[in-house]
């Protein structure tokens, strides 16, 4: 283990370290070839399990690792954000690492911003960047944006399609602009398909207790109606899924749409296995294989750094999952809607609005009103 981090983890007891992968060889075996440039990659993120966002982030690290025989170390930072900063510092000035791959949210990508200049033999990869993020400039310093607007148009369609009350929830993981892409998305497509739905909305910046919270919030949704729910965090979405089972679940016709990753394989195959079955469909963003993306970029010398990479149905960044038990599900008529939806988004006939059009936060929340989808909690 890494001599700074065990002085780290002395000092705050905070975090929580694995190194892994093995290191490339030092000399080819065929002496006559070039031995290929090697990289030690350490990944940052909030805490590891959430079968969602940090973890398809650590999948994206081993996989680019994995292939190239670079080697790889994690930290997981909690929930203390005060000791975020001395956790990235320290590892930058251990000379271990010479790339870092970690999150935009919890100031980790205002770090990677904040320290480039200082290390210009480092390379800084952050994920789920704002669309209008600039680090031109940064020569050392590489985003990736996803669209997520689009996924949730998507989903707010087939919501509107399948409700039987005109009556949704939509939980997101803050009020931020990445959560508020996310509800943009959704309440535009629910009224895509559907003028008539209306739409409950909660934050889980108003949730410290992650999933128990959840569980409690979206409880008071499928008893004042809801019978579709929008799960936009991995931390809560244990909740959501716990609720609409103990309600009555598939048979009292409650679903819900899980983020980033597909929830249904994640929870078929997991603890959590009965719980399953409401989950109709998720909304995903692909991490893993957009950070997988960006560290083949550093080995073939592509990448292009100071930029951000945005991308959403059109260019494969954003998705939905169509797995088996989504056939199974939702009708043919939703399934023929969702096929045209991405057949729109595609050729450019549809723009799907997004939270970054709006001029700011007050204006976003004018035409969240304005639509007359918003339903208020009792």
């Amino acid at each position: 283990m890494k001599k700074f981090l065990l002085s780290l983890l002395a000092v705050l007891m905070v975090f929580s370290l694995c190194a892994c992968g093995q290191k490339a060889p030092e000399e080819a075996e065929n002496g006559g070839e070039e031995v290929k440039e090697t990289h030690s990659v350490i990944y940052f993120c909030r805490r590891l399990g959430d079968i969602s966002y940090n973890d398809a982030g650590l999948e994206g690290v081993k996989a680019a690792c994995d292939k190239y025989g670079w080697t790889y170390d994690y930290v997981e930072l909690g929930d203390d954000m005060a000791t975020f900063e001395t956790a990235f510092v320290d590892a930058l000035d251990s000379g271990d690492y010479d790339i870092v791959v970690t999150q935009n949210g919890s100031s980790l990508g205002d770090y990677c911003e904040k320290y480039s200049p200082d290390y210009p033999g480092i390379k800084f990869i952050f994920f789920d960047a704002v669309r209008d993020k600039n680090i031109s400039g940064l020569d050392n310093v590489y985003g990736i944006s996803y669209n997520g607007a689009e996924s949730c148009f998507v989903a707010g369609a087939i919501a509107g399609a399948m409700t039987k009350t005109n009556t949704l929830g939509c939980i997101t993981y803050g009020d931020n602009p990445g959560g508020n892409d996310f509800v943009t998305g959704w309440f535009s497509g629910l009224l895509y398909s559907n003028p008539e739905a209306k739409s409950y909305l909660a934050y889980g910046d108003s949730m410290p207790n992650g999933a128990p919270d959840a569980l409690e919030v979206t409880n008071n949704m499928v008893a004042s109606g809801a019978d579709l729910v929008l799960g936009g965090s991995g931390r809560l979405f244990a909740g959501i899924v716990q609720s609409l089972t103990e309600n009555g679940g598939v048979d009292s016709g409650l679903f819900a749409f899980g983020p980033d990753t597909d929830m249904y394989q994640s929870y078929s195959s997991g603890a959590q296995a009965e719980w399953a079955d409401v989950i109709l469909s998720s909304v995903l963003k692909n991490i893993k294989n957009s950070i997988e993306t960006a560290l083949d970029k550093i080995a073939d010398g592509t990448i292009e750094w100071g930029t951000v990479n945005y991308s959403g149905i059109a260019e494969g960044g954003t998705d939905i999952c169509v797995n088996d038990h989504f056939k199974e599900l939702a009708p043919q008529e939703v399934q023929d809607l969702v096929n045209d939806i991405y057949a729109k988004i595609k050729s450019g006939e549809l723009k799907v609005q997004s939270y970054f059009d709006f001029a700011d936060r007050d204006a976003f929340q004018a035409w969240l009103e304005g639509t007359g989808a918003l339903a208020s909690l009792n």
